[in-house]
């Protein structure tokens, strides 16, 4: 997948990484040591093929019930269709990837996809915070995500959407 930079000229994943370390490297030398450890830390994982760490799944099984946790928008539908979490912690980030393929439609598509797939009564949006300031915006707000609301209310109505504030404490089963 390659994305656009600012020239026009499309950019892989690594370089718009690298221009984003470059920027924030400049913007807080000297009032952020914090961020310098970050930049270095970055560097150093460049030397595995998947510089940015991969994505994360994980199905939790508890007495309680099922949950599912993705770090990432996308996903491998031979994995996904065979799962039925209860509660879906789904990243409502970036753009959506299936079976590595990038997904021509929007983020609340893509979400509302894989909500009709996993078919769970609880869904929890994570990972679409302001993560990076300023290189990233914040997406905190319940109107910047009203499109993925008003997706996975339709796909799948009655669904419980639950969107928690930073650092608030929230069960997830009963």
């Amino acid at each position: 997948q390659r994305f656009r930079g600012s020239a026009g000229n499309p950019m892989s994943y690594q370089e718009r990484m690298a221009n984003l370390d470059a920027r924030a490297t400049r913007l807080y030398r000297s009032s952020n040591p914090t961020l310098a450890n970050i930049v270095a830390h970055r560097k150093e994982t460049e030397l595995f093929p998947r510089g940015e760490g991969g994505a994360r799944a994980y199905f939790i099984e508890t007495p309680e019930g099922r949950i599912l946790w993705k770090d990432t928008s996308g996903h491998w539908s031979g994995i996904m269709r065979e799962l039925r979490p209860d509660v879906a912690l789904l990243a409502a980030a970036g753009r959506g990837n299936i079976d590595g393929e990038p997904v021509q439609g929007s983020l609340a598509q893509f979400i509302g996809r894989e909500v009709d797939l996993l078919q769970p009564k609880k869904v929890v949006l994570c990972h679409h915070d302001d993560w990076m300031p300023p290189q990233t915006r914040d997406n905190t707000t319940s109107q910047a995500l009203l499109p993925v609301r008003e997706r996975v209310e339709r796909t799948r109505p009655g669904i419980q959407l639950i969107q928690p504030s930073y650092l608030d404490s929230t069960r997830l089963l009963n």
